[in-house]
């Protein structure tokens, strides 16, 4: 009886492995359609999307992403060279939104789901029947015009918190999100401060993490 047990466990086993490789062989396949070949040969149709993905691994859906030859980016805020204790080492780059991935895709049904399908993705900000789609320029420019904004409020002002306050409407007046409005739910310190705002996008709620400088108060 046991060995007519082990026997059902490793053909359950098997099959659930064959299920698997099929269904990452087919992932795999569908992924080629979000390639940058695509996009070279269809130059016209290639927009840019935002992936929606867990927070910490924005590099490593990048990377994989990369790897399978699609156009993805994560603007980030390069790391800084740090000495304590006489020992120097450079801090971690982070991404400048938390939680997003950033594809130049020509759309189509089975790009979107290989895309969907990857490990760390939630979703595609606008779903899956009205995706956003992002400005080459909004791309293009993130990370100067952010940098820019930074810089302008340091020397602005020392509270950098000012004039936000929980709960007011801002508008997003840079990178993929610019001209989204929505309510500032949290504020964190740090260099920079960030603050996380729920915009609405075709009627759902979606959080964007960002620096505080990337926000207008309405």
């Amino acid at each position: 009886m046991m060995q007519i047990r082990r026997d059902f466990d490793a053909a359950q086993a098997l099959s659930l492995r064959a299920e698997a490789d099929e269904r990452n062989r087919i992932t795999v396949s569908h992924l080629s359609m979000a390639s940058r070949r695509i996009v070279e040969d269809y130059p016209e149709s290639a927009h840019w999307y935002a992936l929606q993905v867990w927070e910490r691994r924005e590099l490593a859906v990048e990377k994989s992403l990369q790897d399978a030859a699609v156009i993805a980016v994560v603007p980030v805020e390069e790391g800084e060279e740090v000495i304590r204790r006489g020992r120097k080492w450079r801090t971690p780059d982070r991404p400048w939104m938390p939680g997003y991935v950033l594809v130049k895709i020509v759309w189509s049904a089975a790009a979107a789901m290989a895309l969907r399908r990857q490990k760390h993705v939630i979703g595609i900000v606008g779903g899956l029947e009205r995706p956003v789609r992002i400005p080459d320029k909004n791309v293009r420019d993130f990370s100067a015009d952010i940098s820019q904004r930074i810089e302008a409020e340091r020397q602005r002002k020392a509270d950098w918190s000012y004039p936000f306050r929980l709960g007011q409407l801002i508008r997003i007046n840079c990178g993929p999100f610019l001209g989204f409005t929505g309510e500032l739910m949290i504020m964190r310190n740090g260099k920079p401060p960030h603050g996380q705002a729920i915009i609405g996008i075709f009627g759902r709620e979606t959080p964007v993490d960002m620096p505080l400088a990337c926000f207008d108060v309405l």
